[in-house]
């Protein structure tokens, strides 16, 4: 029987973190891997195909990090019930969010149906990205449902120290995508060869296997019983209304997070096809570099609100520097290699002189960059573990401001390189880190209450 039958408490050991955090590491390495895949077989058919699918992926983006930040607002409640071991609270939050979310990302959906389109046409210069940007996105929107089931799979796993089990929806879901990917944009195994399109239907048809995975585990270990969980429940309006409370901040926080990168994304097309087609595969570098790091942030939220939990305040401290130093190494560890070997790295997307030439100088900005970024997330997150989620709006708006100043002057203002571009990420993960440092160390956040 699994250990969730005994207790779903944490300590704050490099055991401990590490066990948490090691699937999800690895989940989200494969899984950008995955997306480095998708940039190599588009990159080899051509420039318009790889920027539009960079403009496509961001505008995806922004959706599914507003499901996760609903997502991630659910497990700072789930982490909470875990530290407390009550588990007919986590199962009741757990099946309600279901329902919820899913009620959710139709409403994202149909929105997005209307926006998607009006906004390329708006922003986009380039007609060849434009067109297949928007084929694009007409496509994957669909696979928003599946993503959002696989979060809360996910933030399930996480909650009750089972992450384990997350591997095995990640390594089924990126074998098929790659598999579908090299059918269906190229044309093989009797598919037809349909270039973006292929792209988008690889990428949902992955999300569903995840989906069909990760519930599987659930209920073939009969943990839905051992925690009473239910889908497609009958909404309950005052455990709805309190999730949505918690969670809205958090969704605002990450709409506005990804809804400025995506914002870059427009300002660096007007740069020109040649850099946003090597943002686009920069965003990869900067996703593989960063894999350890947001592993380590989600570690960090889970186990600083099952702290609060037990009501162990002095020990989040000690937890959030061990997990920051885990973080800052994992990333300078893969960092090195993009230093060392940037022109053989690069290469792998594409065969364009041209793009690779113009690419190593920003790609080490990026590099480096991620460096800050590995302590910046974490301290960030455990900000969002305390349960205090509009002080992580209040801190996100705040450096998406420096940000968004930055990038408009230096690209829109005065159309700098793409090295000056890409050190915004400098600017927004120092003013990130500066003020959740502050927050936790004078803010008021042992007595909130979730």
């Amino acid at each position: 029987m699994t250990n969730l039958a005994k207790s779903t408490k944490v300590d704050t050991s490099y055991k401990q973190i590490i066990q948490l955090s090691a699937p999800i590491w690895i989940s989200i390495l494969i899984t950008q891997i995955s997306f480095a895949t998708n940039n190599y077989f588009l990159g080899h058919v051509g420039k318009s195909q790889l920027a539009a699918n960079g403009v496509g992926s961001i505008f995806y983006l922004i959706l599914v990090m507003v499901c996760y930040g609903f997502t991630n607002g659910v497990q700072v409640i789930l982490s909470r019930r875990a530290g407390q071991e009550d588990k007919k609270g986590f199962g009741a939050v757990f099946s309600n969010s279901i329902s919820l979310g899913l009620v959710f990302t139709a409403v994202i959906i149909a929105l997005s149906l209307i926006i998607a389109p009006f906004l390329f046409s708006m922003q986009i210069q380039d007609i060849d990205v434009k067109l297949l940007a928007t084929q694009f996105i007409m496509i994957r929107l669909w696979g928003l449902p599946f993503y959002f089931m696989q979060q809360m799979g996910n933030q399930f796993f996480i909650s009750t120290q089972n992450s384990k089990y997350i591997m095995a929806g990640i390594i089924v879901s990126t074998i098929v995508n790659i598999v579908l990917d090299y059918a269906m944009i190229n044309g093989h195994f009797g598919f037809a060869a349909m270039g973006i399109k292929g792209a988008a239907i690889a990428s949902i048809l992955a999300e569903v296997s995840y989906v069909l995975v990760s519930y599987g585990i659930i209920f073939y270990k009969k943990l839905n019983t051992i925690f009473d969980l239910h889908l497609f429940v009958a909404l309950q309006k005052k455990l709805s209304v309190d999730t949505l409370r918690l969670a809205s901040p958090v969704i605002l926080q990450y709409f506005f997070s990804i809804g400025s990168w995506m914002l870059f994304y427009f300002y660096v097309e007007h740069l020109g096809k040649d850099e946003l087609a090597i943002s686009q595969v920069l965003r990869s570098v900067f996703g593989i570099v960063g894999a350890g790091s947001w592993a380590m942030a989600s570690t960090c939220n889970t186990m600083v609100g099952n702290l609060m939990g037990q009501k162990k305040f002095d020990e989040i401290f000690t937890v959030i520097a061990r997990i920051s130093l885990i973080s800052f190494l994992l990333s300078l560890f893969f960092g090195i290699f993009y230093l060392v070997f940037p022109t053989q790295l690069f290469s792998i997307y594409t065969n364009d002189a041209t793009l690779i030439a113009k690419a190593i100088a920003p790609m080490k900005v990026v590099v480096i960059a991620n460096f800050l970024l590995a302590i910046s997330t974490v301290v960030f997150n455990a900000v969002l573990g305390t349960g205090n989620t509009r002080m992580n709006v209040i801190i996100e708006f705040s450096a998406i401001i420096i940000y968004i100043s930055y990038i408009h002057f230096v690209i829109e203002t005065k159309h700098m390189s793409l090295s000056w571009a890409w050190g915004s990420e400098f600017f927004y993960w120092l003013s990130l880190l500066i003020m959740a440092t502050s927050y936790l160390k004078w803010g008021k956040w042992r007595e909130k209450i979730v």
